[in-house]
Order: structure tokens, then sequence, then C-alpha cells
């Protein structure tokens, strides 16, 4: 969202400029008048231009894991709120962020608790965050909640640190074989071909063939970045489909080898959060709901909703995630034990590590035959080209002789 400058007047006579972040201005000057501020003025503290650049420094899970142990620190060491919201505002690196603590402070300076406060900038605190902040003030545990979440955090990032670094590799090779061939292809094969033109030789088959390929990339490379970002378009256009995604979201499921590793990045994404809410204090309810609500693949969505309505129908959470079909029948009969001996949390985090280890291994395979296949194909690709541009210096050669 924007941020707006606004030129304020206080209750005290004094007058201050403050910043809101809102949908527009018309909402940052209401919720300035709800905390009691005279409004004289209020423009966009950035252009539109200048905004979008700013935002391309993007606030990221490093940042808010910092974030998180400072607040942790401070409240462990008994400062009180509005000092230790100071604080972090003095320290936050990040523009957008410091920004929503200053509204966060000054709403909690108005009255309001820290979770309500965070929960109006939902761009920079989760509904998850906020609810388990929520029932950690409620308990009087908000050290051992935000130091739940700090380790969740961990965890998560680390998985989808491990599944980007496992493709890294992978992408690097495919990005240098391109590389390669587009070179061999614009420049080094359309030099061969003038000095074949030049002798007057007889091409054979393989050889005219990319000829072709490389006088249509020259002659009509306008069109075909037309057509590419033509379909770049349209791929964009239907992914914000909705009916699109999830057929999308069902096939990539359903792949052999990459279905199963999606899966289990879902499945321990779903387990560890719904422990770290039940952890936190939430009802299981309000805990399935804000899982269905982080869940990015369609799938898991729609089956983490069968199930959230099937235990408000009465059934046992086992039995909702057996009939939904998210989770392997060994992790569905430990969540069975787990509700059976009240330690249902705690056996979702148990599921959650069963299946790192095992999305581990599978990695660690899916890169044992995946990267040899790379190397392989984008080896052959060029080693058909090199003997395209070579094979009619051979059949001269032969008829030299």
């Amino acid at each position: 969202m924007p941020v707006y400058s606004c030129r304020v007047g206080r209750a005290d006579g004094t007058v201050s400029v403050e910043r809101i972040e809102a949908e527009d201005a018309d909402r940052a000057a209401a919720r300035l008048r709800e905390l009691g501020y005279l409004i004289f003025s209020v423009r966009p503290r950035l252009s539109e231009w200048a905004w979008l650049a700013g935002r391309r420094s993007r606030f990221g899970v490093q940042d808010f894991l910092v974030f998180n142990q400072e607040l942790s620190a401070l409240v462990k060491a008994g400062i009180p709120i509005l000092r230790t919201l100071d604080l972090l505002i003095d320290r936050a690196a990040h523009p957008g962020f410091r920004d929503a603590l200053t509204q966060v402070r000054d709403l909690v300076k108005g009255g309001a608790s820290l979770s309500e406060a965070m929960g109006r900038f939902p761009s920079y605190f989760s509904d998850l965050y906020v609810a388990s902040l929520r029932s950690g003030e409620q308990t009087g545990h908000v050290v051992e909640v935000v130091a739940r979440h700090i380790l969740y955090l961990r965890r998560m990032h680390a998985m989808t640190a491990k599944v980007r670094s496992a493709m890294a590799y992978p992408m690097f090779l495919v990005t240098v074989g391109l590389v390669v061939i587009t070179f061999l292809m614009l420049y080094v094969m359309p030099n061969f071909a003038k000095v074949y033109e030049d002798a007057h030789v007889e091409l054979p088959l393989l050889t005219r063939g990319f000829l072709l390929v490389v006088d249509l990339l020259h002659h009509q490379i306008v069109w075909l970045a037309a057509a590419v970002a033509g379909a770049a378009v349209a791929i964009r256009f239907l992914a914000t489909m909705a009916r699109t995604r999830s057929w999308w979201h069902r096939w990539l499921l359903r792949l052999p080898v990459i279905g199963r590793t999606v899966r289990l990045h879902y499945v321990i994404g779903m387990t560890r959060t719904l422990a770290m809410t039940l952890q936190s204090g939430i009802p299981l309810v309000a805990a399935l709901r804000m899982v269905q609500a982080s869940s990015t693949n369609k799938v898991f969505t729609a089956g983490v909703a069968q199930a959230t309505e099937a235990v408000v129908g009465g059934s046992g959470l086992a039995q909702a995630m057996g009939r939904a079909k998210l989770l392997p029948r060994m992790s569905v009969e430990m969540i069975e034990i787990g509700e059976t001996a009240g330690a249902l949390p705690e056996m979702l985090n148990e599921i959650s590590e069963f299946h790192e280890g095992e999305l581990d291994r599978l990695l660690n395979r899916l890169m044992t035959w995946i990267e040899p296949s790379i190397l392989l194909i984008m080896g052959g690709l060029v080693a058909i080209i090199v003997v395209a541009m070579y094979l009619p210096i051979f059949y001269l050669a032969g008829t030299i002789q």
C-alpha cells in the first residue's frame, strides 16, 4: 500500500508530520482521526514511480526474523511496549516497515493492543502472526509465542531454501547451455554458411536444416520476439484465472517425481503451520482456516477447506484429513494417536520432521539423475550443431580426393 505524509495537530497544540500506510488518502485521514489528530493536509509521501522503486527492496523473511528476535529480547527484558517499539523503529532498515512500525506505535499509544495494531498492516504482519500474538497477549505468554514463531519461520525458510538450492544448479546448467547454443546459432553458423556459399558446396540435410533455423532467427527475429512476448502475456493472463491455477496445481501434483516433491513441500508447510497455531493456543477450526488461507496450492486449499467443514461438523482431525486425502495414511494415523493422547501439536511437529527427512532424500535422489540428464541433453545439442557446421568440410574433403 502507498504511504501518505500527513500534517496533523495534536491535542497538546503541537503540529507534526505523521506517515501512515493506507489504501488511499481518505482512509489515511480517517485512521488519523481515530487517533484523535486534527488533519491539516494529506499527500503521498513518494511519487508513484518512486514508491514502486522503493517496493522493489522487498521486506524478506530474514528481515522479519531479525525483527522478531529483537522484539522477543526487548519484551523479555521487561522494557515497556512503547519504548520497545521506539527502539525497533530506530533499528528498522526497510523504509516501508519502519513506517508501519511508526503507525503501530501510534495505535498502541492510542489504546490499541499490539496484535490489533499490527493487524492493520497485513503486508508485513500476516493473519497467522497476528492471531498467534493475540493469543499470547491473552495468556500472558507473548515472549513464548514470538520465540515459537521465530522457530517456525526458520524451519519454513530453511525448507524453502533447500528446495531452491536444489534447483539452482540445474537451472544454471540450462542457462549456460542455452547461451552456448544461442552463440553458435547466431554468430558461428552464419559465418560458416557464408564460407559454404562462396565455395558453392552442396550441403548435407542436417546442415541445411540448421541454416534454415539460423535464417529464420536472423530475418524473423521481430516476429519471433513478438510471438514470445504474446505467449508470455497469455500465460500470465491464464495464470490469474482460478480455474487455470487449479488445473495447473492438480497436474503438478500428478507428475511422477516432481509431484511427490511438491506434495511433500506442502504437507510439511501445512503440518508445521497447524502445529505452531495450536501451540499458540488458537482453536483447531481457526487454526485450520489460517492454514487454508496461507496455502498457495489450490488442491491443498480445497482439501483443508473440506477438512475444516468436517471438523466443524464434529469429525476428528485425523478422520477429516483422511477424507480430504492430503496426507499419507501413516501421517493420518499419527494424527489420530496425537488426538487420543492429547498431544496433537507435538505429533504434527513429528510428522513435519519425518517428511522433511523424506524430502531431503527425494531431493538428493532427484539431483543424482537430473543434473547428468541436463548435461547430456545440452551437450548433445551442442555436439549436433558442431557436427552440422563441420559436416560439409568432410564432404568437401571427400570430393577433392
